[in-house]
């Protein structure tokens, strides 16, 4: 049976999806995986009409069915869902009314708790811990015609960023790395601590792939640590963190919406929000070990492909280790 999407079966469906998607990065993923144009949704602060504008666009071009494809993977269990594709409107189930009850007796019993999300987001309180470790060797590069840039130690008094941060020699010895450049938890300006770069020892690039590696003096990475890097799986759904300086201001890290969409062996696809003078970040996964070298984002196309996303991008550390293993400069 064809379920005709209009009226009273699209409001239902409507109010199923802003139960399970209420952000709008998520709505962004759902659409953009079920082949929605999201340039023509109006995403709004309230779910409800960010999810109308949605399924009047699935709508139009015969999309609506993608949407409910694309949720079932997210929950493959949901009876609503599986409702609508059989070309049954899912249910409205109406809130209990709890007004009179005590707070035990509005749970189901052995549901005192619950998982909210297709996956949960339930870390270890020492993933604050790492974090704050690994934002430490993170820096902000000041360049000679006064932009900025991101970069980060990995190891072997070895600075990582873009080829387009520092494409040559002559750009590398006009920058200024500045370590420690944040905010302290009262919200003033961090003591910070700079090293100017020795491209002279070692400068080693490719425009291909955007990235650059450049000496820094010894003690830059005896006070500061590095992110050591090595060959790592990333996949599609994975959760990636980002420590930046968006703007060129103080260090920021960026682990709300912070989904892989696309990975493969040379490029990153993300989520994760970044802003000029982030280009040079480390991506890194929910053990903060790195896994791309952050270096554009926008209407992107995912590599081979023809349909435009609107994400962020990375290149795959696993390429760069190979690199950078071909050339000597790790072993």
């Amino acid at each position: 049976m064809k379920m005709k999407w209009s009226g009273a079966a699209l409001i239902q469906l409507r109010e199923v999806l802003v139960g399970l998607y209420p952000m709008s990065n998520d709505v962004r993923r759902v659409l953009t995986d079920a082949g929605v144009n999201t340039g023509m949704v109006s995403f709004d602060s309230t779910p409800i009409n960010t999810w109308f504008s949605a399924l009047q666009e699935a709508k139009k071009n015969e999309r609506v069915v993608a949407i409910i494809e694309v949720a079932l993977k997210d929950y493959p269990d949901h009876d609503g869902l599986k409702r609508a594709l059989e070309g049954v409107p899912p249910p409205l189930i109406p809130a209990p009314d709890i007004r009179n009850l005590d707070w035990q007796a509005r749970m189901q019993p052995g549901q005192l708790e619950k998982i909210i999300g297709a996956k949960s987001t339930l870390v270890s309180v020492s993933f604050l811990e790492r974090g704050m470790k690994a934002s430490r060797s993170v820096v902000r590069l000041v360049l000679g015609n006064g932009s900025f840039g991101t970069g980060f130690l990995i190891g072997h008094n070895l600075l990582l960023t873009n080829n387009h941060v520092l494409p040559t020699v002559r750009d590398a010895e006009a920058a200024v790395a500045q370590f420690n450049y944040q905010e302290t938890m009262d919200g003033f300006a961090a003591p910070t601590q700079e090293y100017s770069l020795q491209p002279n020892d070692v400068f080693e690039t490719s425009k291909e792939d955007d990235w650059t590696v450049v000496r820094v003096p010894d003690a830059a990475e005896t006070t500061w640590g590095f992110l050591p890097i090595a060959s790592r799986q990333v996949s599609k759904n994975d959760r990636v963190n980002i420590i930046q300086h968006p703007a060129g201001g103080h260090k920021q890290l960026s682990f709300v919406h912070n989904l892989v969409a696309y990975a493969d062996e040379s490029r990153v696809q993300y989520l994760t929000d970044t802003m000029p003078g982030s280009s040079g970040a480390p991506v890194l996964d929910t053990w903060w070990n790195v896994v791309a070298l952050h270096h554009s984002g926008g209407w992107l196309n995912e590599p081979g492909g023809d349909m435009r996303y609107y994400r962020n991008e990375g290149i795959h550390v696993s390429l760069i280790v190979a690199a950078l293993k071909r050339r000597n400069l790790i072993p």
